[in-house]
């Protein structure tokens, strides 16, 4: 609801620059004054992108011209803008008369920009008129309304709040338990946890979003409750969203129920995304949670691309060396997106891998993709070699130092760091001139870790890099070496 009030603003801004930005605010307040429409439009917008970025450095001063200006115009797209850049700047003194209009005025539009402007102020002492407004039969300035008193979070509110909103539709209510679910208010909660039971999807859908925002054990059994009945596949999958963010033993075994719906693809990429983001409090949940990885291992071969990627993504937050093999046999998809997903579950596990035949059918699997058309699989591929520390990379790895991706290369450069044979060191001094900081960077990192005295004199000529960190790095590196005493 707030996005139109902030439609074409960007906040980019540096910090030299904001003396000269509240300058140049102070002299377009006469041209709020202009003859022009047009001119005084101009004005506006600048000041209200100036009073955006610069937030409450803009003073009183600003806000009498801008008010006087209100009352001068009646043009409502040029008195909105007024209200909203009252609201960025913030001075208290424009409260009384954002409450005036907020309450008194007809025009509902000036309404909705005076609630968002209150928001924005995040004073206290606005939260009540705010909660009288409700009263006007909107729904999208109530909207404005709490989303306005979620800014302001007074957690005395709470009570008047509900007594509001008591004759207001679910959409509303929902809403504004979602705010005192914030606060922490338990009444909020409770409601929340009979939107979830309700027999309107919509009113489930509403509270199911609330529900994934700020999760709570009251939700887990309407939560349930939806996953073992029939419903549509975009509740399931929110009722499994909301599911996954509560720290409960039941929360695995209810989604994993899931990852085998025959119905509907996207609940089973649902179900294994959610068990991939419990990640390792997956594994604190469950006794034994080889079924479960089993169970995602075996949506590696789904139809639908979506749930091979979140299964892939799933397996590798799992940090479950075992499944490796089976990352392995889809390596090689003709999907870019599914070859994406498992280099990066691998990367993922290569760190766990600890079996001397794991590590070489991975490095092998890996290398057949250092050629791979996608910049991304063939940065990741190399770094993930890097991690494997398998000598028959090397050749790959310096290979990819010519690659025509600055990423690849610098992954390549830091790889490089694992191997200490006479190429590699030479591949390394040769990169401490690249034009790449990175590069160069990960070149004195990566000879660090090798540790060849040889590489003293190539490093010192760095101490006097144009850049801080290779600078520092290089130093590092010389320092590891005292000078012996004569």
């Amino acid at each position: 609801m707030d996005s139109k009030y902030l439609e074409g603003l960007s906040l980019d801004i540096a910090p030299e620059t904001i003396d000269y930005q509240v300058e140049t605010a102070g002299n377009f307040l006469e041209d709020l004054k202009a003859a022009s429409a047009e001119a005084r439009v101009r004005a506006i917008k600048k000041i209200k992108q100036i009073a955006y970025n610069v937030k409450k450095l803009l003073d009183r001063r600003f806000v009498k011209s801008l008010l006087e200006a209100f009352m001068a115009n009646q043009e409502e797209e040029f008195r909105v803008d007024i209200l909203v850049t009252v609201g960025f700047i913030g001075d208290a003194s424009a409260l009384p008369f954002l409450r005036k209009v907020l309450s008194e005025s007809s025009d509902y539009g000036l309404k909705k920009a005076c609630a968002f402007a209150l928001g924005e102020m995040r004073f206290a002492g606005s939260a009540q008129p705010l909660i009288d407004a409700i009263e006007f039969d909107d729904e999208e300035l109530q909207l404005i309304i709490i989303n306005a008193l979620t800014k302001i979070s007074d957690p005395a509110t709470a009570p008047a709040l509900l007594e509001a909103c008591k004759n207001a539709s679910p959409k509303i209510k929902i809403t504004a338990c979602g705010f005192l679910c914030k606060l922490g208010v338990t009444q909020g909660f409770e409601f929340i946890r009979r939107g979830l039971a309700h027999s309107s999807d919509d009113v489930k859908k509403e509270a199911l979003v609330v529900a994934r925002d700020y999760p709570h054990e009251l939700f887990l059994a309407p939560l349930h409750e939806i996953l073992v009945s029939v419903h549509s596949a975009e509740i399931l999958v929110a009722c499994i969203d909301a599911l996954s963010k509560i720290n409960d033993t039941s929360v695995v075994e209810d989604i994993t129920k899931h990852v085998d719906n025959e119905e509907h693809a996207e609940v089973r990429a649902a179900a294994v995304k959610a068990l991939g983001e419990l990640g390792e409090l997956c594994k604190l949940l469950t006794d034994d949670i080889t079924p479960y990885v089993k169970k995602i291992a075996g949506r590696l071969k789904d139809g639908d691309e979506n749930v091979v990627i979140n299964a892939a993504l799933a397996l590798g937050e799992l940090k479950l060396p075992e499944v490796i093999s089976d990352l392995i046999d889809i390596i090689d998809s003709p999907s870019e997106k599914v070859r994406t997903a498992v280099v990066t579950a691998v990367r993922s596990l290569a760190f766990w891998l600890s079996d001397i035949d794991g590590k070489n059918r991975l490095t092998y699997a890996l290398m057949s993709l250092a050629k791979d058309p996608l910049p991304l699989i063939r940065s990741i591929v190399i770094e993930t070699l890097g991690y494997l520390e398998n000598a028959e990379s090397l050749e790959v790895l310096l290979e990819a130092l010519a690659d025509e991706s600055n990423q690849v290369r610098e992954n390549a450069t830091a790889a490089l760091g694992n191997f200490s044979a006479p190429n590699v060191i030479e591949a390394l001094i040769n990169l401490l001139s690249d034009e790449n900081v990175v590069i160069r960077w990960n070149a004195v990192t990566a000879l660090n870790r090798i540790g060849d005295k040889a590489c003293l004199g190539p490093i010192s000529r760095l101490l006097e890099d144009s850049d801080e960190s290779v600078r520092l790095a290089a130093k590092a590196f010389v320092d590891s070496f005292p000078t012996d005493p004569q």
